[in-house]
């Protein structure tokens, strides 16, 4: 009984080894390890071929598909040709020729316009400095300013051409200082 069941264990091992990929060297239990089995080559070599055809498959779908689709556009560009074809006699080219040269028309008109206007501008004379120069003029003539409702401290002091610190000076203030309507304030340094 024991023998049978030995003989039965050596063929589990055989199958075994043979499972794993391991040949047995001479009599010993020693195995070493084969080569990629036949069977795996061939499985390898199935799903090489089967990833071939499907992109062989996709390729003639995409592609094969694609030329109904051209068909498609050529079709409706052509409708679309012969609709222009069929609108182009009943266009009027002598209202929209005329049209054309009304606009023309305007835009030189318009660009004498401009042109006189630029003219204008460049005449006339530079009033906005010359203002600057005689409101300096006359600040630095006048030797205190009267505080109207709304002046602050910074915009006196611009108005006179002045520092904000010099303006403080003169009039002995801190930054602090509250100015009120009506307090005169000291613009030159001469009191």
């Amino acid at each position: 009984m024991f023998q049978d069941e030995d003989g039965g264990v050596d063929e589990i091992m055989e199958g075994t080894a043979d499972d794993l990929g391991y040949r047995a060297k001479g009599g010993n239990i020693r195995r070493e390890k084969t080569p990629l089995d036949l069977r795996r080559k061939r499985r390898v070599l199935i799903l090489w071929c089967a990833g071939i055809i499907i992109l062989v498959l996709v390729a003639i779908i995409i592609f094969g598909g694609g030329s109904n689709n051209f068909a498609g556009n050529l079709e409706a560009i052509n409708a679309r040709i012969d609709y222009i074809e069929k609108r182009l006699p009943q266009l009027d080219l002598k209202d929209m020729n005329k049209k054309i040269m009304s606009l023309e028309d305007q835009v030189k008109a318009l660009s004498k316009s401009v042109a006189r206007l630029n003219k204008k501008i460049a005449a006339r004379p530079k009033t906005r400095s010359v203002t600057k120069k005689k409101a300096i003029s006359q600040a630095k003539k006048r030797r205190f300013h009267k505080v109207r409702s709304g002046d602050t401290i910074s915009g006196i002091a611009r108005k006179y051409a002045i520092s904000v610190s010099k303006l403080l000076r003169y009039n002995n203030f801190s930054k602090d200082q509250v100015i009120y309507p009506g307090q005169k304030l000291w613009v030159t340094s001469g009191r």
